[in-house]
């Protein structure tokens, strides 16, 4: 019995023309579908359900070969270095004929413990000897007391101090004279020569800054920047390349 039902099948006819053709399937050899599948449960409380299970996994009973707690046990029984030693022994180089013993590659693990420890010690002394020089350049010593800017901050203190322990008993009006107005005191300013328009616009609710600037800040400075490469822009900079310079300082 054969059943008609299936997929098509092309057959090359005289080498040129290729024939379309039902692929014919022998019945017999389809599964049966009129059965009725049994499905059996089985009890896992039982111990015969655990013994069909049992070598799948790790607490099987494994082959010698095999069984990780027999390797381990292996691995235990040959020791440390003295019975890798024993188990190697001396052998000869068949390429080159050399003859090597144990005692002479304890020696040669011995020379080369002592180049890495060497190695180790030069590149030691080579970040001890750089950062040396970092200190030295940008100023960053262990000490908090040293450098030029701690020394200045030092004679500013002291120079406070005396200024006020100088004019504390002078009266204010003397007092202005010598180190002007301090921060904090109320004067009355007298403006000259002002245009009407700030009389007429005048606005209360408005604050109104008024200040100078000392002969220190009044006159043109040079100041002296040294530009170094970019910590993102990886080329080098080129004469016409444009530059955007933040600068800022502090009265």
């Amino acid at each position: 019995m054969e059943d008609n039902d299936s997929d098509d099948e092309n057959v090359e006819v005289g080498g040129l023309f290729h024939v379309s053709q039902r692929k014919r399937i022998n019945a017999n050899d389809q599964e049966d579908y009129t059965l009725k599948t049994k499905n059996e449960k089985h009890n896992w409380d039982l111990d015969e359900i655990y013994d069909l299970i049992r070598d799948c996994f790790v607490t099987g009973k494994w082959e010698k070969d095999k069984d990780a707690a027999n390797l381990l046990a292996e691995d235990d029984a040959i020791g440390d270095d003295d019975d890798d030693d024993e188990l190697f022994g001396d052998f000869e180089d068949l390429e080159t004929g050399e003859k090597n013993t144990a005692e002479e590659n304890e020696q040669m693990d011995t020379d080369d413990d002592e180049d890495d420890n060497k190695e180790k010690t030069k590149l030691e002394t080579k970040k001890a000897n750089l950062k040396s020089v970092f200190d030295a350049e940008y100023d960053q010593s262990k000490d908090p007391d040293s450098g030029y800017l701690d020394e200045l901050k030092k004679e500013v203190e002291i120079q406070t101090k005396l200024n006020r322990s100088e004019f504390e008993n002078m009266p204010d009006d003397l007092r202005v004279l010598y180190e002007g107005y301090r921060p904090g005191m109320y004067v009355r300013c007298e403006l000259t020569q002002i245009p009407c328009e700030f009389v007429n616009n005048f606005d209360a609710r408005y604050v109104i800054v008024v200040g100078g600037m000392p002969v220190t800040e009044s006159h043109t400075g040079y100041v002296q920047v040294r530009l170094k490469k970019h910590r993102w822009h990886k080329k080098i900079l080129k004469s016409k390349d444009p530059l955007i310079i933040s600068l800022g300082w502090r009265r």
